[in-house]
């Protein structure tokens, strides 16, 4: 029979603080908990022990035992270190704390807060990612991130950025997402380890987002108590993981696996419910390594145009924030955002109304311009690019500007011109743009 998962990261089906804006506030929700104690006061019964009699002989033959074990010991451990290099020889003394691969993986660590379309209503959720590269590419779950209207990257630094699905696995639950850095900034990318070099029983910490972004880098710590468990996927498939009994709720999906070394080791996927407690599982990332790399190195030949921006809809007002775009609504009382399951209606202060500005037509928004790109001076902030390449940018059920102008590019190499249309102020211009590689 087979048993009930529960896949962590789904979507919240309580409401979750938005960060910053909107800035809502929410009934403080008491969460009963349960304590444990397993323990004893009765003492044990022991027969009353007889003092033994001295024998110099016997005496004799323990000191001797004890020397001789004594130098056996000394030259096992001797031989021990000169057989080994520094760095091989590892004890639970010189392993790190857990402190220690808090402080040195959280920053690796990003949380993920995804906007989903479901029968018409919207629906927000939070996971956990994983950076692979220092420029942006990162490891998360398909389910987290399967048919998202848009995702939000949140960095250890409390920066938000964009982000897009440009790999994934359903069957492995795995996925690739990208965002771009500001320029000359770099992330701080993990160190990837194999699962196969660690036991069952060794140490493993789990970084991650449980129930919502207001417990982003929440640490938990367990041990591994199965390797290779072939388990059943969201989508169906059937792929060996890593059982732990390391503690992780919803919202910790896609997060890091750390071994004792802060290497990464497993992306946390599942756990076993209706009763069950510490039956959690975490996907071997050294098994799917191929798939995240050869992905990312396809998606790296692709030509850089040295623009970043957003897809917007016609005749629709947006507030620009931390280089994202929110779609925004006006009546009488200023600019809003409309409320739905999750949060009230959030009115713009008027220092953030400051920075909406209003989308004439449907197309990809400039935000900003790569330097040294082409596009540097050419085109900038606000601009609403309308058609690429001669192809018209749609933003509908079928279309997405974005998408649109990353598959022409994948069509170009290195140095092609492409023409670029685009509205400033109201009138249209073309202007044409040399593509480069990406750095």
């Amino acid at each position: 029979m087979e048993e009930n998962k529960d896949i962590i990261g789904e979507e919240n089906t309580e409401p979750e603080e938005i960060k910053e804006c909107p800035a809502v506030e929410e009934a403080a929700e008491k969460i009963d908990t349960e304590y444990v104690y397993s323990w004893s006061d009765e003492k044990k019964c022991e027969p009353e022990k007889q003092k033994p009699k001295f024998s110099p002989v016997i005496f004799l033959s323990i000191i001797c035992a004890v020397l001789a074990i004594a130098l056996i010991a000394t030259v096992g451990t001797l031989a021990f270190v000169l057989s080994n290099d520094d760095d091989e020889v590892v004890s639970e003394l010189n392993s790190a704390s857990v402190a220690d691969i808090a402080e040195a993986c959280s920053p690796y660590t990003v949380a993920i807060e995804v906007k989903k379309i479901e029968d018409g209503e919207t629906k927000y959720g939070v996971g956990t990612g994983i950076i692979l590269t220092e420029n942006g590419y990162i490891a998360t779950n398909s389910h987290v991130v399967n048919e998202a209207e848009s995702i939000t990257v949140i960095n250890y630094n409390g920066k938000e950025y964009s982000a897009k699905v440009i790999a994934e696995d359903t069957k492995n639950d795995i996925a690739l997402l990208r965002t771009n850095p500001d320029e000359g900034e770099k992330f701080k990318a993990a160190k990837i380890g194999d699962y196969k070099d660690v036991r069952t029983g060794d140490r493993v910490v789990a970084i991650g987002t449980p129930y919502s972004t207001d417990l982003a880098w929440t640490v938990s710590v367990g041990h591994v108590s199965h390797l290779d468990r072939d388990t059943v996927t969201y989508d169906g498939g059937v792929t060996s993981m890593i059982q732990i009994d390391v503690p992780v709720n919803r919202g910790n999906s896609g997060g890091p696996l750390i071994n004792e070394s802060g290497e990464v080791i497993g992306i946390i996927t599942q756990k076993l419910k209706d009763g069950y407690e510490g039956i959690n599982f975490a996907i071997p990332i050294s098994e799917h390594k191929d798939f995240f790399f050869d992905a990312i190195d396809n998606d790296m030949a692709k030509p850089q145009l040295g623009v970043t921006g957003v897809s917007v809809e016609a005749d629709a007002y947006y507030f620009i924030k931390d280089r994202g775009a929110t779609r925004v609504y006006l009546d009488e009382s200023g600019y809003y955002i409309k409320g739905n399951t999750f949060y009230a209606r959030y009115d713009l202060t008027e220092e953030e109304s400051r920075y909406v500005c209003h989308a004439e037509k449907s197309g990809f928004m400039i935000l900003g311009t790569v330097e040294g790109s082409d596009a540097e001076g050419k085109l900038k902030m606000y601009d609403i690019v309308t058609a690429f390449d001669g192809k018209e940018l749609k933003n509908d059920a079928l279309n997405d500007p974005y998408d649109t102008v990353v598959g022409i590019l994948g069509t170009k190499k290195a140095s092609d011109i492409v023409e670029v249309k685009y509205l400033r102020d109201g009138k249209e211009y073309t202007v044409r743009l040399a593509l480069k590689e990406k750095e």
